[in-house]
């Protein structure tokens, strides 16, 4: 999947004919990754390339409807998964 130009808001993942924004307001959090998660519970990482008052945002192209995600963020020797705060369903 290709990335290209994102914006700040919305804040949440925003879909359009062409791919998905995603923005999340985590100021603490520098290296925060975009992980899109496969059917076979494989992933692939997108880190959260621009920035703007403390939210990081990232567009990648390909994206569709159902698509599940979550972000990656280091804490301490930890790598941890949590969800969008933004997302508007969840799923197991």
């Amino acid at each position: 999947m290709k990335t290209t130009c994102s914006r700040p808001y919305p804040l949440g993942a925003t879909l359009d004919p062409n791919g998905c924004n995603f923005a999340v307001y985590a100021p603490a959090n520098k290296d925060l990754l975009l992980a899109l998660f496969h059917a076979d519970g494989s992933y692939e990482t997108h880190p959260l390339e621009s920035e703007y008052a403390g939210i990081q945002h990232t567009y990648v192209e390909g994206i569709k409807t159902g698509q599940k995600y979550g972000f990656i963020v280091q804490h301490g020797d930890d790598l941890l998964c949590l969800s969008d705060p933004y997302a508007k369903a969840l799923d197991k």
